[in-house]
């Protein structure tokens, strides 16, 4: 029996997450592209929309997956932390893809309402959050049905891919640990950034203004990458 299992074990459970939540993320896009399809048209920024979303999408997901990759590998090849690294891993990843999924879920509801994802701002001075994102659910009862049982589906099937049993059923190897960790870290950093000019600024909100149709500028946008910069970047800014 192995004592010790390289860190491609844990780096293929990665790259996996990141390959189902850029795919939903670009077919969300795609959704709303068509479901606005006249806005889109009309602001000739089709290219551009989807260019500018698969940037927003990647950092989305080097953000979702930066602690993972920095925290798995060093509880993974410890013997006494492995299962720790395991349960924080598999609660991580599956949080992370029902973060995804549910604030896609509810933008529908703030695009009809206000013409914009929903970020911490808006959230705050909306009576009733929740309630009021439901709101979608009320108003348009079978799209919000089949998007929910969508979610389920999705969520479950997420869930029972990870294999849980599997997962560091052995502690990684300390040097492919520690290369995981800093080669893993450097990519989710550089995806973060979307930016390898030293000399240009880092993708923000800013980067989303492709158009003078803030609709077209906001589907540019993914609702986890606006509403966690919304709650993260005033720590930045002090």
């Amino acid at each position: 029996m192995k004592s010790t299992i390289p860190s491609t074990h844990l780096l293929r459970h990665f790259v996996l997450f990141a390959f189902i939540a850029l795919f939903l993320l670009t077919m969300v896009r795609a959704g709303y592209g068509l479901w606005q399809f006249p806005a889109v048209v009309e602001s000739k920024a089709w290219y551009t929309l989807f260019l500018t979303g698969l940037r927003y999408d990647l950092a989305l997901i080097g953000g979702l997956l930066l602690v993972p990759m920095i925290v798995g590998p060093l509880l993974g090849m410890i013997g006494i932390t492995r299962l720790i690294g395991k349960s924080f891993i598999v609660i991580w990843l599956v949080g992370a893809l029902g973060y995804i999924l549910v604030t896609e879920y509810i933008t529908p509801y703030f695009i009809l309402d206000a013409g914009i994802r929903p970020d911490l701002g808006i959230i705050a001075v909306t009576e009733e959050p929740v309630i009021a994102a439901m709101g979608f659910v009320s108003g348009h009862f079978v799209p919000a049905l089949i998007g929910i049982l969508l979610m389920l589906m999705i969520f479950l099937a997420y869930a029972r891919r990870l294999e849980v049993t599997r997962l560091l059923a052995h502690r990684l190897s300390v040097g492919s640990s520690i290369a995981l960790l800093i080669l893993g870290s450097a990519v989710c950093l550089l995806a973060i950034r979307s930016e390898y000019d030293p000399g240009k600024a880092a993708l923000s909100l800013g980067t989303s203004l492709i158009t003078k149709e803030t609709l077209i500028n906001e589907l540019s946008l993914n609702t986890g990458y606006k509403l966690g910069y919304s709650v993260i970047a005033p720590y930045f800014s002090k």
